[in-house]
């Protein structure tokens, strides 16, 4: 049990004194109180039993204190992580040898790989020499003074599968002491650029099967077209594939998606598939006026307990789907 040490605890060292003075003079005689007995037990009352106190209780506070202010560093830093995850693809802490701290599940989603990176440097990940370079100069600032904004450098990382990896990097310098070591660490976050991923090269063999096919008037897929076929991915909630397991390359025989619509807006280029975007611009008025004039005749039929008709003759059918038929065999 410990005890503050306030006024109190000098009111006492001094009455302790006077009274040992005193019945030291009672028991032995005014003569047995003399100049050295007055300066050692003062000198004793002073040091012990009033500056080992102060000082014992200042250190005490001092720890307490720098115990809870390393607890509040420790949760700004976790909680400026997490929040990291939020607007970032990810974040990663750097020792003072640039090897990775703790997991880093944001590095197994960028470079699509399921290694356990904690431990490894860094600096292995790189694509190339010229960029690890770049990447030593950039965190080299760290020692120079604070600026009012992170830095920001763009930096090729490599896959298993040799494919380079865009990724913008913010850095941000963390205390010496983090950790209790004194080295200085790095706080990096991560934003993917998917505009400059360099994919492999794909095989000669399978890149002249493609262009064989590939129609003469064809125009190369725009930027547009790649973002319509990423925002697809986001309706498809079932997938059914049958896969031909004997063939090499696993043939898709048959598949069935199914898709639901996340939004009303009616856009062309929204995530969900319709047929407009399939069919061209001429074909696309005399579709729409004849499925939706079936889909009329249905209705009617439904409602006074007929059966309907067929749709369409077999030549009107190839006429109307004859467009959407050339796209999806091209």
């Amino acid at each position: 049990m410990l005890f503050s040490a306030n006024a109190a605890t000098v009111s006492s060292s001094v009455l302790h004194t006077a009274l040992y003075i005193w019945a030291t003079a009672q028991v032995h005689g005014r003569s047995a109180v003399d100049l050295w007995l007055l300066v050692s037990h003062l000198s004793l009352q002073v040091l012990v039993c009033n500056m080992v106190p102060f000082m014992l209780e200042q250190t005490l506070r001092e720890c307490i204190e720098a115990s809870f202010q390393s607890q509040d560093s420790d949760s700004l830093i976790d909680g400026f992580r997490q929040m990291l995850k939020g607007i970032c693809d990810g974040e990663l802490l750097l020792d003072g040898d640039f090897k990775i701290c703790g997991s880093a599940p944001c590095l197994q989603r960028l470079l699509s790989s399921r290694d356990d990176f904690a431990g490894r440097s860094f600096r292995e990940l790189i694509g190339d020499d010229e960029a690890r370079k770049t990447f030593d100069r950039f965190l080299a600032k760290a020692a120079l003074p604070k600026e009012a904004t992170p830095g920001c450098l763009r930096v090729p990382l490599k896959t298993a599968s040799t494919q380079i990896v865009s990724v913008d990097m913010f850095h941000v310098p963390l205390p010496h002491n983090l950790y209790g070591l004194n080295t200085i660490h790095h706080l990096l976050a991560l934003t993917e650029d998917v505009h400059a991923t360099v994919q492999p090269e794909a095989d000669p063999a399978t890149q002249n099967v493609w262009e064989s096919r590939r129609p003469v008037a064809g125009a190369p897929a725009s930027a547009a077209s790649t973002d319509t076929h990423v925002e697809c991915y986001e309706e498809l909630t079932e997938m059914t594939l049958l896969l031909n397991t004997s063939t090499e390359l696993m043939d898709i025989e048959e598949a069935h998606l199914r898709f639901v619509r996340r939004t009303d807006d009616s856009k062309v280029r929204m995530g969900m598939p319709t047929l407009k975007r399939f069919a061209r611009p001429l074909d696309w008025a005399g579709l729409e006026a004849a499925l939706r004039g079936y889909a009329r005749q249905v209705r009617r039929s439904q409602a006074h307990g007929e059966e309907a008709g067929p749709f369409l003759s077999p030549q009107r059918l190839l006429a109307l789907f004859s467009g959407l038929l050339l796209l999806l065999l091209l």
